[in-house]
């Protein structure tokens, strides 16, 4: 089997999920899927992605989490009526997941989780914690100020202060080339901008270039999705070994992207925008980081995932649907994920704080980012920002 077989495959399977939520093409993920799993039992085996992928890409898992992400068989209707259908169907998904860690010599896909991401659960509830502390009790106030509910959250928070205008997004990757010196954005990536379609997603292509999808950029919380998004571009282009070591751990991928995105606000977006985007970090880093604790619970607590919702969701406003916990993608699709976005924002503060003590700003902090966290993505250890 050739050397790069499971990277070209990789980056195969990157072109179809564009098709399928950029371009909204009906695609078949399946066959692609089976040809990484391949690759990876023989490949690479114990490398952490193609680790990963030997469990995400096994057959059973991969054809139940494919049936939950396009809806297959599933019935139409309102939300409550399909999450009902839905959960039978991601309890199994979170079992077959275990099956498959145990084969490799895990007690539980948890464990398996929080083995190959190099921290312990105690470390990330303890993160969670901090993020909660800081963040909560400022989100409960603009929801009561504002009237966000938890059937309309994202609608919500994509109509939430809107600019006077669209930001240009080209003006923004602008500020990032002549303020930090990251001239790799001026060739390598591609800015797909779609009013109705994704809302942010970010693949890197086997020409090296990097694509974005995003909304126009006409309040905080587009403009924030789009950072989030333009870090995972920019790990993408300066993480650069070869083959499949380019690859991140979908863990290192979404944590070091959050960190990434809160010191690009600090450093390269406006006063008046970032005291626009502080708001929207209050609601969303509470969200997320309920979400993760409600996952690391539900895995404990799989007979009872309606009361663990409300007690975790609760905590941030009134829950009207607590059997809509299957639709979240993180309980099914991207299993044991949200916690590393959630865990980024602890990150970010105290990263933020060792860049301010170090008088890093401009190109100076530019060449800092490219040499001890772009360069090295692959090496962090993600407990050690925390």
């Amino acid at each position: 089997m050739a050397a790069t077989c499971f990277a070209e495959y990789l980056y195969a399977y990157h072109r179809l999920e564009w098709r399928r939520y950029v371009e909204g093409e009906s695609v078949d993920l399946l066959a692609v899927s089976r040809e990484l799993h391949a690759c990876a039992e023989e490949e690479d085996p114990e490398h952490p992605v193609q680790k990963r992928a030997r469990i995400e890409h096994h057959p059973e898992v991969a054809a139940l989490r494919e049936k939950l992400d396009t809806n297959a068989g599933l019935p139409q209707g309102p939300p409550s009526t399909r999450a009902r259908a839905m959960a039978p169907h991601v309890k199994r998904l979170m079992q077959l997941r275990t099956m498959r860690a145990q084969t490799l010599g895990y007690r539980d896909y948890k464990d398996f989780d929080c083995e190959q991401n190099r921290i312990h659960e105690e470390t990330i509830q303890s993160a969670l914690d901090t993020v909660l502390k800081q963040h909560l009790p400022k989100a409960r106030e603009l929801i009561d100020r504002h009237g966000f509910s938890w059937a309309t959250w994202f609608e919500d928070l994509r109509t939430f202060r809107p600019f006077e205008k669209p930001l240009d997004p080209e003006a923004i990757i602008q500020r990032l080339i002549e303020g930090l010196g990251l001239e790799a954005l001026d060739s390598r990536l591609v800015v797909h901008i779609d009013p109705q379609g994704m809302a942010g997603f970010a693949r890197l292509f086997e020409n090296g270039r990097v694509h974005i999808a995003t909304r126009p950029l006409d309040t905080p919380f587009a403009l924030r999705t789009f950072l989030h998004e333009l870090s995972h571009g920019l790990l993408y282009l300066y993480h650069e070994p070869p083959g499949h070591e380019k690859f991140l751990t979908p863990a290192s991928d979404e944590f070091l992207a959050v960190v990434l995105e809160n010191l690009l606000i600090d450093n390269v977006c406006t006063q008046t925008e970032q005291d626009s985007l502080k708001s929207v970090e209050h609601l969303e880093a509470s969200r997320v980081a309920l979400s993760a604790k409600f996952e690391l619970d539900l895995w404990n607590n799989v007979d009872t995932p309606q009361q663990r919702y409300q007690h975790h969701y609760g905590r941030l406003l009134e829950v009207e649907a607590p059997e809509c916990w299957t639709l979240d993608s993180f309980r099914s699709v991207d299993a044991l994920l949200i916690q590393y976005y959630a865990i980024g924002y602890a990150a970010s503060a105290n990263l933020l704080t060792i860049v301010e003590s170090e008088q890093l700003e401009g190109a100076a902090l530019g060449e800092w980012l490219k040499r001890h966290l772009l360069a090295r993505a692959g090496e962090i250890e993600i407990a050690a920002f925390l």
